[in-house]
């Protein structure tokens, strides 16, 4: 499945058409199905139209759940409806329940990657997920607390616990985390109890998230 890309967003990140047929030309390398994701434009007369997203606002839990941000599927698609989104990401992820978060975090916009969600929450064990600043007025707070109606395990790690972490990239053996400056012993304490049957490996990412990422937003799993 490809989703349309449209330079997060941000017009000054253009151009990007390029950018956009990279998915097409990976799937011809490794030989693999490739289908480009798109609905139907009621407000232009049916238009067919490539449903712009990104992955690192999708999080999968592998039990049937997907969250995603509203506000900026809304921003990439501003003729989708809520409900065509539902149903694309039903069909394209397999889940039965998609929670949408709506909210952004306080002085950001929906352009750009600021409010994806791999930057605050992570599915880590099998009905458990990990939010970051979910007492502060925005997308944590609010995935917190709809996670929780759902039936999940929320777990809130202590205020110093930085973003980067979350975001981060998950293997059969090891989980890839990333940092900024010097970690504090706590934060790879909580690592390790997140992950115990996996080797945590801690990277300084400082100039990556200078550059509007980490490590979950420049690599993302690809299956075979």
């Amino acid at each position: 499945m490809g989703f349309g890309f449209n330079g997060w967003g941000y017009a000054p990140w253009g151009p990007y058409d390029k950018d956009d047929k990279v998915p097409q030309r990976i799937a011809e390398l490794l030989d693999l199905g490739y289908t480009q994701v798109q609905y139907v434009d009621r407000q232009e007369g049916d238009k067919i139209r490539d449903f712009v997203y990104e992955g690192g606002t999708l999080e999968f839990s592998g039990e049937g759940t997907t969250v995603g941000s509203w506000a900026i599927c809304k921003h990439r698609n501003p003729h989708l409806t809520r409900e065509q989104a539902t149903q694309i990401l039903e069909e394209i992820t397999g889940a039965h329940t998609i929670i949408w978060i709506d909210s952004i975090w306080p002085e950001t916009t929906p352009e750009k990657g600021d409010n994806h969600t791999d930057g605050y929450m992570k599915f880590y064990d099998k009905g458990k997920v990990c939010v970051v600043n979910s007492e502060v007025d925005g997308p944590g707070k609010e995935a917190a607390a709809k996670l929780e109606k759902a039936g999940w395990d929320v777990y809130r790690p202590p205020s110093r616990f930085s973003w980067t972490f979350v975001n981060c990239l998950i293997f059969n053996r090891k989980v890839i985390a990333g940092h900024i400056g010097t970690p504090t012993p706590s934060e790879e304490e909580t690592m390790k109890e997140l992950y115990p049957s996996k080797t945590v490996v801690s990277i300084e990412i400082g100039l990556m998230t200078q550059a509007g990422g980490g490590v979950h937003c420049v690599t993302q799993q690809q299956p075979r």
